[in-house]
């Protein structure tokens, strides 16, 4: 019974893990598009580091549960995209207005 209990750990850690990955991955390309290209790009954030922190928290390894808060420090591409998105609608937000007072709109 109790090894059936480690097989379950490690089935819900692994795509945890793999969700964790890609997110973080897909998070730094997001980043790379949006400073390249000034393009916004629809994003999921926070997922990643919260599927990391669940993932060490399932892994059946002693100990490892201690660094459950290291995926969402890792994963801080997420707070980078928000700021990025952030500013780009501010700056236009800031030209409509501009526009606006000067009837070039």
């Amino acid at each position: 019974m109790m090894f059936a209990w480690i097989i379950i750990r490690w089935c819900l850690a692994i795509p945890w893990v793999l969700t964790c990955v890609f997110c973080t991955c897909g998070h730094v390309c997001c980043i790379i598009s949006v400073a390249k290209r000034n393009v916004s790009i629809s994003v999921i954030p926070f997922i990643g580091g919260v599927s990391g922190a669940l993932a060490i928290l399932a892994a059946p390894i002693e100990g490892l549960w201690h660094w459950f808060w290291l995926p969402p420090l890792i994963d801080f591409s997420a707070f980078l995209i928000l700021a990025f998105m952030l500013s780009r609608r501010k700056n236009r937000l800031r030209q409509a207005l501009k526009d606006n007072e000067t009837g070039n709109g």
